[in-house]
């Protein structure tokens, strides 16, 4: 069964961490997306975002400057965890 809150999070931290501007998935695609993100286990906020990319090319992003390592490697580990909450 969904977890329509766990998958809720996971687009929220989408959203947050990898700045999509205008996206507005449905619920299978986000349910996908997190599935594939959990499968794959990405080491990288670049390899979330090769897979978010794949899921979605034509999304335009909004810029992240001035984030240092290690606010990557937390918010990898959050979408991570969201990732495989909604999964479930």
């Amino acid at each position: 069964m969904l977890d329509q809150s766990a998958l809720n999070k996971f687009k929220q931290d989408i959203i947050t961490f990898l700045g999509p501007v205008y996206w507005e998935p449905s619920e299978v695609a986000v349910r996908n997306l997190a599935e594939e993100i959990a499968s794959e286990n990405p080491r990288t906020l670049f390899e979330v975002k090769r897979i978010f990319k794949k899921h979605f090319p034509d999304v335009l992003y909004s810029v992240f400057e001035g984030v240092d390592n290690s606010d990557l490697r937390t918010l990898l580990a959050m979408v991570l965890a969201s990732a495989k909450a909604a999964s479930k």
